[in-house]
């Protein structure tokens, strides 16, 4: 039983507006999250709360609970920026880690 839950959220910045949505899909399986959205990703350590790694990437992201992850080739997208911020939540508390 995995004792956090991983909830996801993203903000679309496009001319100076925001919105906030879901990211599009993203599992747990064998220790790694899996994620499946495009911009840049930044992933927070779920018993510090520090920020890992910012990164721009394409489809899908693994990310382990030891800090690795392997990513593919990196696009750009002009005019809309992306940030995935990932929150742990403890299962037993309901609180954010």
């Amino acid at each position: 039983m995995v004792n956090f839950l991983i909830c996801r959220k993203i903000l679309w910045e496009y001319n100076n507006s925001k919105l906030w949505n879901d990211v599009t899909y993203a599992f747990y399986e064998f220790g790694i999250l899996y994620i499946d959205v495009i911009g840049i990703l930044e992933a927070l350590n779920i018993m510090t709360g520090k920020i890992l790694w910012r990164i721009g990437y394409h489809h899908w992201i693994g990310v382990t609970w030891e800090n690795h992850f392997y990513m593919p080739q990196p696009v750009n997208h002009t005019n809309t920026f992306v940030s995935v911020r990932i929150y742990a939540i403890n299962l037993k508390t309901g609180k954010e880690v």
